[in-house]
């Protein structure tokens, strides 16, 4: 059997990235609301919103990387080491998803309370 350092780790790469999308969104709305970039228009909305829209298209395209990236690592065969890089494939297209789903609501819920 074929074993690379860290291949476990490619089973989480997807989830880990989330998180810290995840991460960077909240913190970003946090720092937003504390500092008023809510009450700072830029156009017809806040600047907090489109920098929380940025963060949202930035993080999703390093999602949309992350599987990109595992897909390319899949190898044909069937080896222990080939189901591993499909399972974190798949797992990182979920994350994608996930992501999609549970970042969304940046583009239209209210800011701050």
């Amino acid at each position: 059997m074929t074993t690379r350092p860290g291949i476990l780790l490619l089973l989480t790469i997807g989830f880990v990235v989330w998180s810290g999308v995840f991460v960077g969104l909240y913190a970003g709305l946090s720092v937003g609301c504390a500092a008023g970039w809510h009450l700072i228009s830029v156009g017809p909305v806040s600047l907090l919103r489109v920098l929380l829209i940025i963060g949202l298209v930035v993080g999703m395209a390093a999602l949309a990387l992350t599987a990109i990236i595992l897909a390319r690592l899949r190898p044909a065969d069937r080896s222990p080491v080939g189901f591993v890089n499909r399972t974190s494939t798949y797992a990182a297209i979920v994350a994608v998803v996930a992501g999609a789903f549970t970042f969304a609501p940046v583009l239209f819920t209210s800011t701050c309370l």
